[in-house]
């Protein structure tokens, strides 16, 4: 048997030999030089259509084996309207720069997935316990700062003790000073609610602070330390390098991977941030290619933007009008009514952000459509003032009456409107003092810078205020810290003091609603009892809008909480792709 498989291998062989021969390069190249001119040009075609065809096959055999992905490398560039102040998730922020930068530096134990859900971030399990009373989060594994130190649990109750920190005015305090934490182990951190809500994967999405590099940072110096404009966190991407200008702005942060990420990616070797004093400059970069990004454009100029990828992103951030139920005016609610049916929001959403909005009032677009119409109603506002007795007795255009059985003159009927010396604030706060004219109200208008605006709103010292209110939610917005009577005294946030039995009711409900079919709904019965109450007034809810370079992979992003949270899903984000083999 072993002396025929050798005969039949040597036969093989020989054959093999024979035919190699016949279709050596010599006598293929020889039998060519006998063919004629038209032969030639014959062989030649067939054998480029011969390889055309092994290529084609090789090309779509790859094609069909290997799929494209995400490959690392690459710049993205960010042109950013205003200046970082502290780039320090602890200390409120003043600047969209300070949002920005904290989302690429900073971590946190959950993260927003960019269309109103979140993601664990340095959190590897999140259990709940005791009907939702109860959270233990575990740590993943090996995660590290980005000077190397090891992160550990200490770390998330140093910063949680910070959070809490009156002093500070840090907007979630009034709430993590109702959660008892303690430390379980080096990875284990408790959370003891004081009572269960469907929100708290939202604000477990606090950035965390190294507790090695800002223990010893006394509470009253945390604004001044180096550290706020060189931060170490455990984000995506670390700080590499600042630079200044000539009159000592700072001109550019320039940001490196962080290849110790807790999640997948990121994917841009460098994030660089450049600054520009105003909308107008920045978008000249932009067209210049300067930048590939540019946020928070002018809706008139979205409107006619090209060239560029377009996003108009739902936000939570919310203008509203805010009544000092306080006041002996405002307390009666059907003054408030007569305030509210006096506006036109659907006016104010067209002339200042040209329809770019994802609500006209409370109860729309629940389900991401807008379709509800404005409460506008100046005749029933008439009504209203005038069964409360306010007429127009001397012709002038604003209401008055007898305040007392004892007044000898009427009195106008006249109220202040505080808001914020800036731009868009200042000018919608003079169209609804100019709607409110119209139906017999005087009101002027006081914009006041930052600090004393905070203190008259902290003190409660006003009338009518415009405000901006941002909640740390979903697209079910938690109303809770702004209506509900347990936050009445600052630093609580229901600066209109509203103290009504039904809302606070349907806010706990929301709070603890698990279905978002149910806390939709409940949401809707709110907004009925907000309009009914009216302690405040909605103005607008408006959209982000951004333009981004069409070069940049940018997957779906639809809803954010502030204006920093558009860069919590970069880690996914890429300009280069590769093909790897289907496993």
């Amino acid at each position: 048997m072993p002396q025929r498989i050798s005969r039949f291998a040597r036969r093989f062989a020989d054959r093999i030999r024979e035919v190699a021969h016949i279709f050596s390069p010599a006598r293929l190249f020889g039998a060519y030089r006998t063919f004629s001119r038209r032969e030639k040009i014959v062989f030649a075609g067939a054998a480029l259509l011969s390889l055309a065809g092994i290529i084609g096959f090789a090309a779509q055999w790859y094609w069909s084996a290997t799929i494209s992905v995400p490959a690392r490398g690459g710049v993205f560039s960010e042109g950013v309207t205003s200046q970082p102040q502290y780039i320090n998730p602890i200390l409120p922020d003043t600047t969209e720069a300070d949002q920005l930068l904290e989302q690429l530096i900073f971590a946190g134990l959950t993260k927003a997935d960019g269309n109103g859900g979140y993601i664990p971030e340095l959190a590897e399990s999140i259990i709940t316990q005791d009907n939702g009373s109860t959270y233990a989060v575990s740590l993943k594994n090996n995660l590290v700062w980005q000077d190397g130190q090891p992160i550990t649990s200490d770390d998330v109750l140093f910063t949680l003790d910070l959070l809490k920190n009156k002093d500070l005015q840090n907007p979630q305090s009034y709430f993590w000073n109702t959660v008892r934490v303690e430390v379980i182990s080096a990875k284990t951190i408790k959370f003891t609610l004081a009572q269960p809500t469907a929100y708290f994967n939202a604000y477990l999405s606090f950035k965390i602070l190294p507790r090695h590099i800002w223990k010893s940072t006394p509470v009253n110096q945390l604004a001044i330390s180096e550290f706020n404009l060189k931060p170490v966190g455990a984000g995506p991407y670390e700080f590499k390098k600042i630079a200044f200008t000539n009159n000592n702005q700072i001109a550019q942060y320039t940001l490196t991977r962080f290849d110790r990420y807790a999640l997948p990616g990121p994917y841009f070797a460098t994030v660089v941030l450049k600054f520009y004093p105003s909308s107008d400059d920045a978008l000249v970069a932009l067209k210049k290619k300067e930048v590939q990004s540019v946020a928070n454009i002018p809706p008139d100029i979205f409107e006619s933007g090209t060239g560029f990828a377009r996003k108009a992103l739902g936000q939570p951030t919310m203008t509203l009008l805010a009544l000092n139920t306080r006041t002996d005016l405002l307390k009666e609610s059907a003054l408030r009514q007569a305030i509210a049916a006096s506006i036109d929001t659907n006016a104010i959403a067209d002339e200042f952000y040209r329809g770019f909005v994802s609500r006209r009032a409370f109860g729309d677009g629940i389900d991401g459509a807008s379709s509800t119409p404005a409460l506008t109603d100046p005749e029933r506002a008439r009504t209203l003032l005038a069964t409360l007795g306010w007429k127009d007795t001397d012709n002038d255009g604003i209401v008055d009456k007898k305040t007392s059985a004892r007044a000898k003159t009427q009195t106008k009927l006249e109220l202040a409107l505080l808001t914020l010396d800036a731009p868009r604030m200042k000018d919608i706060a003079t169209a609804i003092a100019g709607q409110l004219r119209a139906t017999g109200f005087s009101v002027s208008v006081q914009a006041l810078d930052v600090n004393e605006y905070t203190n008259r709103l902290s003190e409660r010292s006003f009338d009518l205020a415009l405000i901006s209110f941002a909640p740390v939610t979903g697209t079910v917005p938690d109303l809770y810290p702004l209506l509900h009577s347990s936050q009445r005294a600052s630093p609580g946030l229901n600066i209109a003091g509203s103290a009504d039995a039904k809302t606070d009711s349907l806010l706990e409900q929301i709070r603890q609603a698990d279905d978002p079919a149910i806390a939709r709904e409940l949401f809707k019965t709110l907004a009925a009892t907000i309009e009914r109450d009216a302690p405040i007034v909605f103005i607008a809810q408006p959209q982000q809008l951004w333009f981004v370079s069409k070069a940049i992979a940018v997957p779906t992003i639809s809803f954010v909480t502030n204006a920093g949270e558009r860069f919590a899903p970069i880690q996914t984000w890429y300009l280069y792709t590769k093909r790897i083999w289907k496993q």
